[in-house]
């Protein structure tokens, strides 16, 4: 198989990428297992998705048309769940003098995908996740900032339908040059817009390249 570029309107990109991982798809839908009352939930969802990232449920909904899915079960594979999460580390001096951010990928055993995304009006950069996912796991922007975040200890906090850590990772991806950018995106919507963000507790962690 060629090179298939994910560039282009969000629409556009969501369609090439259905038809790619419409396999991969099928298996993780397959497998669900939806709690009493996701409809709501996933509705819920999707309004604070329009609220902050308008275009990503443009490119959620040709991924669901092209891989042959309801729209409604991709958001509701976004909602809180309690599987295991991730596992980062950074080392910030190594002997070369670069820094080193690892990321595994302990989500659920299941098929993953790795990709460079450019969407009109958002940064390019490269990244990976569950093929579900709206959000990203990790990323390299073309403005050198990288990134990662995972679960941290336990939460008592009931977790609500709002943006995940993956959800928050992708918008710093998309919007912030720099580590100062980023923390104002998290700023943000911790703060300014409450109700967005799912109760959590997450460990996260960002370097400038270059």
């Amino acid at each position: 198989m060629g090179m298939i570029a994910l560039q282009g309107k969000a629409e556009e990109v969501g369609y090439i990428f259905g038809e790619v991982a419409k396999e991969s798809i099928g298996e993780i839908v397959s497998s669900l297992n939806l709690p009493n009352g996701w409809e709501g939930r996933a509705e819920r969802f999707r309004k604070v998705v329009e609220d902050v990232a308008p275009h990503w449920l443009e490119e959620g909904k040709a991924i669901a048309k092209a891989s042959g899915i309801d729209f409604s079960l991709l958001l509701a594979y976004n909602l809180p769940s309690l599987k295991d999460d991730c596992t980062s580390f950074i080392a910030l001096s190594t002997k070369d003098g670069f820094p080193i951010l690892h990321k595994n990928r302990d989500f659920a055993i299941q098929r993953q995908s790795f990709y460079i995304k450019k969407i009109e009006g958002c940064l390019k950069y490269i990244s990976g996740a569950s093929p579900l996912d709206l959000g990203i796991a990790y990323f390299l922007n073309e403005a050198g900032l990288a990134g990662a975040c995972n679960t941290g200890g336990y939460c008592d906090i009931p977790p609500s339908d709002g943006l995940l850590d993956r959800h928050t990772l992708r918008l710093i991806a998309e919007r912030a040059k720099n580590k100062k950018e980023a923390l104002m995106i998290m700023g943000e919507l911790f703060s300014l817009r409450k109700g967005k963000i799912a109760a959590s507790s997450s460990y996260w962690w960002m370097v400038k390249v270059g």
